[in-house]
C-alpha cells in the first residue's frame, strides 16, 4: 500500500512532464504544419535551403520529443527574418525557482563581459570578461545561440543579447540551471566561481516612452514601441504642444530601437515635416487563404503577378498639425531599430530634413514584415510569420539598412555603462553649429 502511495503521488508530481513528451508521430504532425504555413504563407522560405533542412529533420524523428526539445530542433531553420520565430510558451524542465544566468551582459566579438551582476559573488565586477560558463567557451555559447535569434543582421541579433537578452536565450537554448560554474578573466588573471540563478524579476526593464526638455532650446523624445494609438497619439499631441508653447528649436528623437504599430510611424512623421511622404514603395504580399481577405479588400489598389498581390504607395500629404515642430530634428537610430523603428527612420531620412545620427538600422530595407500566428497542434508553441515583403523609402538592395547622415562608432565600454553616444554626439554638434 505505502508502494502504491509513494507510485501515485510521483505520478501526480511529473504528470505535467509527461503532457510535455511529445510522441514520433506528434513531432512530426507539428513539423509537416510549420512546413505547410511557411512554404503557404511566408514570403520567401520556399526561396531558401530550410524548407529542405526542415524536412530532413522531420524524416528522421526516430523518439519521443520534449516540447523544448523540438524548439532547439525548429528554430534555428526558421528565423528568416525578425517576424518570423517560435514562441516558446511552454515550461523548461526540471522546474527551478531562480533559473536565468545571474548577469546582464553585453557581446562584442563573440566575448562576453558583464555589465551588471545580480549575483551574490561581489568579485564579477563590470567590463569582467565572461570566458567560459558550465564547461563551455562563451565564444561557442554565442555563435549557437544566435541561430535561434529572428532577423537578417547579424548585428542586430548580437544587440539583441545586450543586457537581459542573453539571459533569457541561454535558458531557451540550455535549459534551465540552478547554479553556473563560470571562468573569468579580470586583468588578465583568471578565476573560478559557482554562482547561483536568478528569477525573470530581478532584471531591467527599458522605459518605453519619454520626454524630455534638456536644455532651454534642445528637447529629447525617446520612442521605443509604437505602443497603441490610443496611448500614443494623446502623448504625441502633448509633447509637441509643450515643444511649441516652449519655444524649442532643436528636437532630439531617439529611435533606437522599436516596433510596435507600424502605421504610427507616419503619424509621427507627420509631426515634423510637411513634405510628401509614403510608408513604402511596394510591398508584395504572399496570396494564401490568410491574406486572401485583406487582399480582396484593396484589390482596387494593386495587381496579382505569380504567387503575389503586389501594392505601389503613391506620394500623399501628411495630416494637418497645429503643432507641428518646425525647428530642427535629430534622430538617432542604430542596430537594434527594426520594423516599425526601421520604417520611421527610412521615412524621416527620405521625406524629412531631420539628421540621422548614429548607425545602420538592424532591418534591411528590402525584407519581410506583417505578422501572423498559429498555434501548433501538439507542441501548443505559437508560430509567427512574415506573408509580405516590403520595399521601404529609397530600398537599394535586401542587404543594407536606413543608414545615418552621420555615422557614430559605440565601443564596448559605452555599451558597459550606458553611455549614450548617439545622444552626446548630437548635444555637441547642437552647441557647436549654434555658437
Amino acid at each position: 500500500m505505502k508502494t502504491l502511495v509513494i507510485f501515485i503521488t510521483l505520478l501526480v508530481l511529473n504528470s505535467n512532464l509527461f503532457s510535455q513528451i511529445l510522441t514520433r508521430e506528434q513531432v512530426q504532425a507539428d513539423i509537416d504544419t510549420v512546413l505547410n504555413i511557411l512554404s503557404n504563407i511566408h514570403p520567401t522560405f520556399n526561396q531558401t535551403t530550410n524548407k529542405q533542412e526542415l524536412i530532413k529533420v522531420r524524416n528522421t524523428v526516430n523518439n519521443e520529443m520534449s516540447v523544448h526539445d523540438f524548439f532547439r530542433r525548429i528554430q534555428p531553420l526558421i528565423t528568416i527574418d525578425g517576424h518570423t520565430t517560435l514562441q516558446f510558451n511552454a515550461k523548461i524542465y526540471p522546474e527551478i525557482a531562480n533559473p536565468l544566468f545571474p548577469f546582464e551582459t553585453i557581446v562584442v566579438n563573440d566575448k562576453l563581459y558583464i555589465k551588471n551582476n545580480l549575483s551574490a559573488d561581489t568579485l564579477i565586477g563590470r567590463g569582467v570578461e565572461i570566458l567560459t560558463i558550465n564547461n563551455e567557451k562563451t565564444s561557442s555559447i554565442i555563435r549557437e545561440i544566435l541561430h535561434y535569434v529572428p532577423g537578417e543582421k547579424k548585428e542586430y541579433k548580437i544587440r539583441k543579447l545586450d543586457n537581459g537578452g542573453f539571459t533569457n536565450w541561454y535558458r531557451l537554448v540550455y535549459g534551465n540551471c540552478e547554479t553556473f560554474s563560470l571562468t573569468w578573466q579580470k586583468d588578465d588573471t583568471k578565476n573560478f566561481s559557482f554562482v547561483k540563478g536568478i528569477n525573470r524579476q530581478s532584471l531591467n526593464q527599458n522605459k518605453n516612452l519619454d520626454f524630455r526638455i534638456l536644455e532651454p532650446d534642445i528637447s529629447y523624445l525617446k520612442v521605443g514601441k509604437f505602443v497603441h494609438p490610443r496611448y500614443f497619439m494623446p502623448f504625441l499631441d502633448s509633447v509637441f504642444t509643450e515643444m511649441r508653447n516652449q519655444e524649442i528649436n532643436h528636437l532630439i528623437i531617439d529611435k533606437t530601437r522599436g516596433g510596435g504599430f507600424s502605421i504610427l510611424a507616419d503619424s509621427l512623421l507627420s509631426f515634423i515635416s510637411e513634405n510628401p511622404y509614403r510608408e513604402f514603395e511596394k510591398k508584395e504580399i504572399r496570396i494564401s487563404p490568410e491574406t486572401q481577405e485583406y487582399i480582396t479588400e484593396i484589390n482596387d489598389v494593386g495587381n496579382t503577378d505569380g504567387e503575389y498581390f503586389v501594392v505601389k504607395k503613391e506620394l500623399h500629404e501628411p495630416v494637418t498639425r497645429a503643432n507641428r515642430f518646425l525647428g530642427k530634428v535629430y534622430v538617432l537610430t542604430g542596430p537594434t531599430a527594426y520594423s516599425a523603428a526601421t520604417l520611421f527612420v527610412a521615412m524621416a531620412k527620405c521625406y524629412s530634413s531631420a539628421t540621422i545620427i548614429g548607425q545602420e538600422t538592424g532591418q534591411p530595407l528590402i525584407s519581410n514584415g506583417d505578422i501572423s500566428r498559429h498555434k501548433l497542434p501538439n507542441t501548443g508553441l505559437n508560430l509567427y510569420t512574415s506573408h509580405t515583403t516590403y520595399y521601404l523609402p529609397c530600398a537599394i538592395n535586401d542587404q543594407d539598412g536606413a543608414m545615418p547622415n552621420i555615422e557614430v562608432d559605440v565601443t564596448l565600454n559605452d555599451l558597459l555603462i550606458d553611455n549614450d553616444k548617439y545622444l552626446k554626439f548630437t548635444l555637441n554638434l547642437i552647441r557647436e553649429n549654434s555658437r
